[in-house]
């Protein structure tokens, strides 16, 4: 999505009002309005996800172009990710779109033709029948909520009885635990979704059911064919992405942890935990995080939400998450902009009360890249010498994504000129971005960034910065320098 115009936030606002966690909102039939979308620009959306399984191409492309001609995503940038079905095993249509089982009941799952299913037979993806299955084995729908025991197998049916009953809504997924899953990370329906991904130039990519790092590098392979080096969330949904979880961490851009996927893969207890393990991981290799999945779910039909929901969004962010993902509260939900508001709240409330220290490197990390300890040695300088900001001069955006690993107390700038790189930014913690045309004289570049900060109102004469860039000014590839600055006064 193209973007231009000015820092995010506006002239005069203190830097301390900002958020540092990211806010991620499901794009769908409840945000089909200009009016709906410029709220939830307003109300703090920070990227918009794009959920390709549902829908068709021409949703998906009318849904882009209505954000990107918003005024909101023109003040400041906005990330789109589109997220690929991959192999997720999902239920076809239903009659009025949704259906309720209740224990007991004997349900049918068939292949899905395009017929509509009901109560009593669901379409679900061909996936579901492969020589694995057996009587007595579980399938789970709507997140592990709704659970069914088999009882009966045939070519292309299988029979299921009800033991745990609810609703169940048309393409959501179906899970049957411990059973492998078939074919490639991309399968033939997404490859057309992948092309039209990458027409819309959009800012990342999400990966459903990836299993470990070669998955990742097969669709790395498939972009480079289309001419696209476009940035990955895989999506850790399956316990195998978590065993393989070091792998795919040197592979991914970030990930995104599904929890209604992974909780119908593992005891349910365990999701707090196995949450917790991966943000502490992903954090020290510096991949940023996105929390997903019925973190304010009572607010689809509620104007507020639990306070569980309340306390889950509040334990994400300060158990140090980049981001937390909005679903069907904003696709489907009815109060979609009340969603994004209350999660901007949570999260600045739980902001103000929190410091997250810098993860420490693991030690095969040592010795640290060059890049690395410059970021780290920023943040500390920074906080020692109680720096305004930190202000990286970055085309790639990957000096703001480091020092952004660290976790400082102040706020980072990222001053490019590139729009695709302030957009990517737009999901990673702390980080806002000004387009500016980087000087490959570091004196000149410094003047402008002070002319700058000082015309927005966001610094004063006397005021600290600390400026991280690489040498030469404007090579991608070198962050390894660091200067502090006093606004009006000398650069040391």
């Amino acid at each position: 999505m193209a973007a231009s115009g000015p820092m995010e936030g506006s002239p005069g606002r203190s830097l301390s009002q900002g958020r540092c966690a990211k806010i991620i909102c499901t794009l769908g039939p409840s945000t089909n309005s200009d009016e709906v979308v410029d709220r939830l620009l307003q109300a703090g959306m920070d990227a918009a996800r794009i959920n390709l399984g549902l829908g068709t191409p021409g949703d998906h492309v009318a849904r882009i172009r209505r954000l990107c001609a918003q005024p909101g995503s023109k003040r400041r940038p906005v990330a789109i990710i589109a997220d690929l079905p991959g192999r997720r095993i999902r239920i076809g249509r239903l009659d009025a779109g949704r259906a309720q089982l209740e224990v007991g009941d004997l349900v049918t799952f068939s292949r899905d033709r395009g017929e509509l299913g009901n109560g009593a037979r669901l379409p679900v993806d061909d996936g579901l029948f492969h020589d694995n299955m057996a009587r007595g084995d579980q399938i789970l729908l709507s997140d592990g909520l709704v659970e069914l025991v088999i009882t009966k197998i045939s070519n292309a049916e299988l029979e299921a009885e009800v033991i745990a009953g609810g609703a169940v809504m048309e393409r959501t997924g179906v899970h049957a635990p411990g059973m492998p899953l078939q074919g490639g990370p991309l399968t033939q329906a997404d490859l057309p979704l992948l092309k039209m991904a990458v027409e819309q130039r959009v800012d990342y990519l999400a990966l459903t059911y990836i299993t470990d790092a070669s998955e990742i590098l097969a669709v790395r392979e498939q972009l480079e064919k289309l001419g696209a080096n476009i940035p990955l969330v895989v999506k850790i949904e399956r316990l195998e992405a978590f065993a393989r979880l070091d792998g795919i961490l040197k592979r991914s851009d970030a990930i995104m942890i599904r929890r209604g996927d992974l909780g119908a893969q593992i005891e349910v207890t365990r999701v707090p935990l196995v949450q917790k393990e991966i943000l502490r991981l992903a954090q020290s290799a510096g991949v940023p995080v996105i929390i997903a999945t019925q973190m304010l779910g009572s607010m689809i039909s509620s104007p507020t939400p639990t306070r569980a929901e309340a306390s889950d969004v509040s334990n994400a962010i300060a158990d140090g998450a980049d981001g937390v993902l909005l679903s069907s509260e904003t696709a489907i939900g009815k109060y979609p902009v009340e969603s994004v508001s209350m999660m901007a709240r949570i999260i600045s409330e739980t902001e103000r009360e929190r410091i997250h220290p810098p993860p420490k490197p693991r030690a095969e990390t040592f010795p640290s890249p060059f890049a690395d300890t410059t970021a780290s040695i920023a943040v500390q300088a920074a906080e020692h010498t109680r720096a305004k900001l930190i202000a990286c001069f970055t085309e790639s955006g990957r000096t703001a994504r480091l020092v952004s690993k660290y976790r400082p107390s102040v706020p980072i700038i990222a001053f490019c000129s590139n729009d695709e790189t302030r957009q990517r930014l737009a999901v990673h913690w702390g980080v806002r971005s000004d387009k500016l045309e980087i000087s490959r004289d570091v004196e000149t570049t410094v003047k402008n960034v002070e002319e700058r900060l000082l015309s927005r109102g966001l610094v004063r004469h006397g005021d600290r910065l600390v400026i991280v860039f690489g040498a030469p000014v404007g090579e991608k590839g070198h962050t390894n320098s660091v200067r502090l600055h006093e606004v009006g006064g000398r650069t040391n």
